[in-house]
This record gives C-alpha cells, structure tokens and sequence, in this order.
C-alpha cells in the first residue's frame, strides 16, 4: 500500500478511534448543582469586620437533609453606639476576644430560589473583656473578664445565585441568619460584679452581657463565602 497523506490521517484516525476511552472522558467539565450532594461551605461574616471591628468565619457541612456547623469570631468590640442601658450610662467597653460554637440542624433546598433554608441548634462560648472609658474614651480600667455560655437556634437563608451555571461561580453563596442565643451560664460570680467607677464617681453594678443586639439575645449577620461540593 502506498503511503500517501491522505492514508496516513485515514490509518492515525482509524487507531485513534480504536483505542478505549479514559473513564468520563465524556462527561462535562463540572457536574450539574447537586443539592442532595455532600458539601461544605466556608463564609466570612461582614456585620463583624463593618460594625465590630472583628472577624468571623463560619464552616457548614451538608449531608442528606443534615446540617453541622463551626463558627468562630474573634476581636470584636462593643462600645459607643454598640452598648445600651445601664452599660452606656458607666461607659462600659466590652472586647471579645472570641466568640465561638457549634450547631447542628435541618435543612430544605428550594430549588426555584436556589437557596438553602435551615432550622439550627447552636450552643456558643463568648468571652468577654469588660472596662469602663474616661470622659473623653481615651484609657480604659478593666472590670472584669469572664465567658458567657449560650444555648439557643437559629433560621439560616442560603442563596447560590449561581447554582444553575457550570463553572467556578456555581458555588458562591450569599447567608442571612437571625438566631436567638440566650444566655444558659457563665463564670461571673453571681453573673455581676460591684465596681468604683472613676468617671461616673459611684459604685456600680456589672451585669454579665449577652450577646446580641443592644444587650439581647437577638443576632443577625448576613455573610459571604463558596460551597464545595
């Protein structure tokens, strides 16, 4: 047989098409947006870093209609505007070093908004540094540190706005909370403390404070971050 051009790419094709195919070699780049699919998610909160002067990062794992999660916060600052009551009244100052628990929860994916609603039971730790300010905020006298321990829930809103596209965005998530976390202990003796205080000139009292909104249980952030799937 004469070797021309058009025999040599007729013989490669011909063995090319004979060789076995890699395993998926047909498959697509990125498999669909599975919901029912393992996956992890890290979020960055922005209330923390915004208003707080702080960080939080938050870990969530999904498996079948289950949700666990970590979240740790840390150097956030309550002071200002931030504090309310009796605590604005004694220029109180209270810095979190950290913040940080557990959850663990249901969930239920709504496939028309791309989103993950979750129902959660989170139990946290939060230690505080609490002091009172000069007239002018420029020192700070320390009152007391202690931690708080709280034991509450939560409703989580998860959108993946991107969960309908192939490629690197499908996973970016936007995450909206509003959780409840009353406080259940902590190791201020008799959850107060008496103190002087130089700037009010009288003795006041310290009460152990929660950890939400205006000194309540109450706290909403909303979050960033990208699901692995």
């Amino acid at each position: 047989m004469q070797l021309t051009l058009p025999t040599v790419a007729a013989l490669a094709a011909a063995t090319l098409a004979s060789l076995p195919r890699a395993a998926g070699a047909d498959a697509p780049a990125t498999r669909p947006f599975d919901p029912a699919a393992r996956s992890i998610a890290v979020n960055a909160g922005l209330v923390q870093p915004l208003a707080l002067g702080g960080a939080n990062l938050e870990v969530d794992v999904r498996v079948g209609r289950l949700v666990a999660s970590y979240s740790h916060g840390w150097s956030l600052d309550l002071a200002g505007a931030t504090v309310v009551g009796a605590m604005r009244d004694q220029h109180v100052a209270l810095h979190l070093p950290y913040s940080t628990g557990v959850g663990i929860g249901l969930q239920r994916y709504l496939p028309a908004l791309r989103s993950f609603v979750d129902l959660r039971l989170e139990g946290k730790a939060h230690r505080f540094e609490a002091a009172y300010t000069s007239a002018d905020g420029a020192q700070r006298t320390r009152i007391a540190d202690y931690t708080t321990f709280t034991l509450g829930g939560g409703v989580y809103w998860t959108a993946l706005p991107f969960a309908h596209r192939r490629g690197p965005l499908r996973g970016l998530d936007i995450s909206t909370s509003v959780r409840v976390w009353p406080r259940v202990a902590d190791t201020l003796p008799g959850s107060q403390i008496r103190y002087a205080n130089a700037t009010t000139g009288r003795m006041e009292v310290h009460r152990a404070a929660a950890i939400g909104i205006a000194d309540t249980p109450v706290i909403f952030n909303v979050s960033v971050g990208y699901l692995f799937q």
